[in-house]
């Protein structure tokens, strides 16, 4: 198991800096809110994919509520890291790949030398 806080990390272009979505507030103004890891996470765990089965596709649905719903540290397991590489591995965009899996590998390195 490793413990991985997806919400602490923004997601950052290559010049280090802050990378945000823009949404519109109460009064329809675009805002823009920061984009942190776990919402590009989730959003690639259930992505729309034909090739997946059903059960996959329940699995990833799972993972991404459990990253959700975490306060913080999220506990995921080998495999669930695996997924989440692989699906995220799948994203066109190599600045999305390369963020989400040098995070993941950082932060279970970090564990690992406790």
């Amino acid at each position: 198991m490793a413990k991985i806080n997806f919400k602490k990390q923004g997601l950052l272009n290559l010049n280090e800096k802050q990378i945000n979505r823009v949404e519109l507030d109460e009064n329809k103004k675009e805002i823009e809110i920061p984009l942190f890891l776990d919402e590009v996470v989730m959003g690639n765990l259930t992505k729309e994919d034909p090739t997946c089965t059903p059960t996959e596709r329940f699995n990833r649905f799972v993972l991404a509520e459990k990253i959700k719903k975490a306060d913080g540290e999220v506990d995921l397991t080998v495999d669930e890291l695996g997924v989440i590489k692989k699906v995220v591995g799948e994203h066109p965009n190599p600045l999305i790949v390369g963020r989400i899996w040098n995070f993941i590998e950082s932060e279970i390195g970090k564990k690992a030398e406790k």
